[in-house]
């Protein structure tokens, strides 16, 4: 069974939140929970298998759901990093908490052909096991593939 649309955006603001905070606080922690709380690539999926062999699904809920996973963290990437600026304006004193760009997202974009080589090349990778985790019940490898493919941190940093 798919998910519904409130689901999918409701998880998806939460996991933004939740990198938002781990970007500016230097946490990896949340950052790791905002990668697992995101529905990602069993939800996709499930969609287009549901499509291909069922013909019930719309691929026109893909579209939905791409769009949300991927406008809701930008948007409010953009929308916090503006508030956090405003803040910083009018709050001397919290200058060294919301510190943007912070040192997580200075190492974010430093460029390195093996660094991009291998953050595109493990997620799709990753993405060749899902239909064997998914018709084996294999939530250990689920959950890695989700991290792997997961693009919640990177949206919201560059909103921020």
């Amino acid at each position: 069974m798919l998910p519904s649309i409130p689901y999918i955006l409701l998880s998806t603001v939460a996991a933004s939140f939740f990198s938002i905070y781990g970007v500016i606080a230097n946490n990896d922690i949340l950052l790791i929970v905002a990668t697992i709380a995101v529905p990602t690539a069993d939800v996709f999926y499930n969609i287009i298998k549901n499509h291909i062999i069922n013909k019930k699904t719309k691929i026109s809920l893909l579209v939905i759901f791409l769009l949300i996973a991927i406008f809701i963290p930008l948007l409010i990437g953009i929308l916090s990093g503006y508030i956090l600026e405003e803040i910083k304006l009018k709050n001397e004193d919290v200058n060294d908490f919301f510190a943007i760009p912070s040192d997580n997202m200075k190492n974010r974009v430093v460029f390195s052909k093996t660094n991009m080589f291998f953050t595109i090349c493990i997620p799709i990778v990753a993405c060749l096991f899902l239909p064997y985790a998914l018709e084996n019940n294999n939530n250990t490898l689920i959950i890695a593939i989700s991290i792997a493919s997961s693009f919640v941190s990177p949206l919201t940093t560059i909103g921020l």
